[in-house]
């Protein structure tokens, strides 16, 4: 992008999201372009407002956005094209969108691929339909509901006659939720059988049947 073309975009994105005029986002573009019409900065990226650059912003808001999708992953999704089934800006999987699915709408972020994997989100072919959100509308990140905490204890569960669910390592003494409530201590035990396959169970509590689920002792 040319000088005059980030000018010119930087024009653009300021009439567009004049709601939101006052805000410190707002008013740094207008110093950046007021800066780069009076003096020619060969990378944009390096405009500052005497604080901040945008590279630094930029990577910033990604830190700070990826931290918000990866504690709502089942909510979230990224794709380097858009809901029209064309590259984000047409740049050939250069730029991926990102976005968040909030009780108000969706919320959305445009990032550079090197930042791709530091999403922990579903993959879609194409990104949703842009629902009308601007900039104002990062407020919708605040009607996220508060994320649960994590259970230490993991299920027991099957797949067929299998286990399907991670164990403890053979020795180790953890605690045992039995499906009744009952809480007790046992070691888990691994043995092999005749037929090489490995067998799981806890040296006073041998069959699953009753065991709902097991956890680390606290230290």
């Amino acid at each position: 992008m040319t000088r005059e073309e980030t000018i010119e975009f930087g024009k653009f994105w300021l009439d567009l999201n004049k709601d939101g005029k006052g805000s410190r986002t707002y008013e740094f573009f207008e110093l950046a372009i007021k800066a780069l019409e009076k003096e020619p900065c060969e990378d944009m990226g390096e405009a500052s407002d005497g604080h901040h650059t945008f590279n630094q912003l930029y990577h910033q808001r990604a830190i700070l956005f990826a931290t918000i999708v990866n504690e709502y992953p089942d909510i979230s999704w990224k794709s380097f094209k858009h809901s029209d089934g064309h590259y984000c800006f047409d740049e050939g999987g250069e730029m991926f969108i990102v976005g968040i699915d909030t009780p108000e709408g969706s919320y959305t972020y445009h990032y550079h691929k090197k930042y791709w994997d530091l999403f922990k989100c579903k993959e879609l072919e194409c990104g949703k339909e842009w629902d009308g959100h601007t900039e104002k509308d990062v407020t919708r990140l605040l009607s996220l509901p508060p994320v649960q905490p994590k259970s230490p204890w993991i299920r027991i569960e099957f797949k067929g006659d299998a286990l399907n669910c991670p164990l403890p390592d053979d020795g180790e003494r953890v605690l045992l939720r039995f499906k009744n409530g009952y809480v007790t201590t046992d070691t888990c035990q691994v043995t092999i059988d005749e037929e090489d396959n490995t067998c799981y169970g806890f040296e006073d509590n041998p069959d699953f049947e009753d065991i709902d689920a097991w956890m680390k002792i606290p230290e």
